[in-house]
């Protein structure tokens, strides 16, 4: 142990003038956490904090709790963590204040004392610019300052200056349902990117925080109200411009004050409550932007299914509007179309993109994405009229569905109507575990399954529908014929009179699907 010390001072290179240095080594509880610094060896402390208590004592605990609680507890934080080998912190011991270096020698730890520093705060402010703060102070996943910072260093800065101050407020919209879908990953990858979008805005003087949660911040020292409003706008500017699957959705809100009369709590406060007021004004929007995201994210995942979305929407609201549904509801059917297998992202891979029969256990798992989608939709409250019709898409009218056996009209009224479009949308497409079919042989399909997989009465008009929609269709190259047969032989033609004819039947046959 005695050499080990030896080549750690060999190492520090200190003058005893200019500060303090204490050598210690962790104390571990049960759970292997650090609680506390047994002190192997005290360098030039008579003056600066007591040598002889010190060395009375030999623990760490014993000597500073009564002076800097806020120390004691962020040298905790640093030594509990692997964010870095060194920290500098801000203390006030004895009525003096001091600059603090940690540094970290595997199990060994060197805390320096610096008694010539005469504004600690100031000064960790400066270092910590240059990318040496205490990991204590840092959000994980963003890398800016976090709420311990916003609490603790910012007011010691701003009460020193006793300027004007402002405060931008933002809120990274669904943050928490992406995280849900796509997984922790894929959450911290869209924060990141409303944090890089932000930090591309500031300047050098303005500070970036994550508060908490989705709640990015920027203050603004020494800024005017109109400075603070040219912010806003150049934010607002950045956010238009970018692009990408990650395009966060993002409301800002500002507070200010002329004087540092007004700390930053009180201004926290004041911006979101008008945050707050945002949301409820612009629900409607942040709904819409919250579903191209996920739109954006799920597509990224799965190639193709965009296309299968917009079918989906287009039959859905067609079908919807012929049975004389409310907004709501087909507002609820376009995101149905969406979000409906967004359980699909917690099942395996392999097992949703097996081409050959599924083994019991596969299917067991396909069967959980009903339930998988429904706890995801459930943990957005402005899709909660949703969630429900999702669980139940894959219930049959005869009882025989999934995942709660439901049976009838006891089966939600949009899950009902989303079965048959889903199913005759699966039937015309290519999957990798069977090739498609015409439209015309879907429609039989449904048919037959009528009263049994499906509602009778929903797939009767939208067999209707459809069978009206392919009549139209087939009309639309006939006459195309016609006119490409009257423009080459004339219109008075044999074949010109022949294609009229044929013609008029599939126009007779057209008008007999009224609704």
């Amino acid at each position: 142990m005695s050499s080990n010390i030896s080549k750690l001072k060999e190492r520090m290179f200190y003058s005893m003038e200019t500060f303090t240095a204490i050598i210690m080594q962790p104390v571990y509880n049960d759970l292997q956490h650090i609680v506390d610094f047994e002190l192997i060896d005290w360098i030039g402390c008579l003056n600066a904090i007591g040598g002889e208590q010190v060395a009375q004592n030999r623990y760490l605990s014993k000597v500073f709790p009564l002076y800097d609680a806020d120390f004691w507890r962020s040298l905790l934080v640093f030594a509990n963590n692997s964010f870095s080998t060194e920290v500098e912190l801000a203390v006030k011991l004895q009525g003096k204040k001091y600059n603090v270096s940690v540094k970290r020698y595997k199990q060994t730890y060197i805390t320096r004392f610096f008694t010539d520093a005469k504004n600690s705060a100031s000064q960790l402010y400066v270092k910590e610019s240059r990318g040496k703060t205490s990991p204590s102070y840092r959000d994980k996943v963003t890398g800016l300052y976090n709420y311990s910072y916003f609490q603790e260093i910012l007011p010691q800065i701003m009460e020193k200056q006793k300027q004007s101050l402002g405060l931008v407020l933002l809120s990274v919209n669904g943050l928490e349902i992406i995280h849900n879908l796509l997984g922790k990953e894929y959450g911290e990858k869209y924060l990141k990117s409303a944090a890089d979008l932000l930090l591309s805005a500031v300047g050098k003087k303005e500070i970036v925080l994550r508060m908490a949660g989705d709640e990015l911040a920027v203050i603004l020292p020494a800024a005017s109200c109109e400075e603070v409003k040219k912010f806003v706008q150049k934010f607002k500017d950045c956010c238009k411009r970018t692009k990408g699957y990650f395009k966060t959705c993002l409301l800002i809100e500002a507070a200010f004050a002329k004087t540092y009369e007004h700390n930053l709590n009180e201004l926290y406060t004041i911006a979101r409550y008008k945050l707050r007021q945002n949301k409820q004004i612009n629900r409607n929007r942040i709904r819409v932007d919250l579903l191209k995201s996920i739109r954006n994210m799920l597509a990224s995942e799965h190639k193709g299914v965009s296309r299968h979305w917009g079918r989906l929407e287009t039959l859905l609201f067609k079908l919807g509007k012929l049975m004389d549904l409310t907004a709501k509801q087909l507002e609820d059917l376009k995101i149905m179309a969406i979000l409906h297998d967004v359980g699909f992202l917690k099942v395996p891979k392999g097992v949703v993109q097996k081409s050959k029969i599924l083994t019991m256990q596969e299917w067991q798992e396909i069967k959980k994405h009903c339930e998988s989608g429904w706890r995801i939709i459930c943990t957005v409250p402005e899709l909660a009229s949703v969630a429900e019709a999702v669980l139940c898409h894959h219930e049959r009218w005869d009882g025989f569905g999934y995942p709660r056996g439901l049976k009838g009209k006891e089966i939600p009224l949009l899950s009902r109507v989303f079965a048959v479009v889903d199913a005759f949308d699966a039937m015309t497409q290519y999957r990798v575990y069977r090739q498609k079919v015409s439209p015309l042989e879907a429609l039989d399909e449904l048919e037959r399954c009528s009263g049994q997989q499906f509602d009778p009465e929903i797939v009767h008009l939208f067999c209707q529908m459809m069978r009206r929609e392919e009549l139209n269709k087939k009309l639309e190259r006939e006459r195309e014929k016609l006119r490409e047969i009257a423009a080459t032989k004339g219109v008075n033609s044999k074949e010109a009179l022949e294609q009229s004819k044929l013609i008029d039947e599939i126009h007779n046959e057209f008008n007999k699907f009224k609704f």
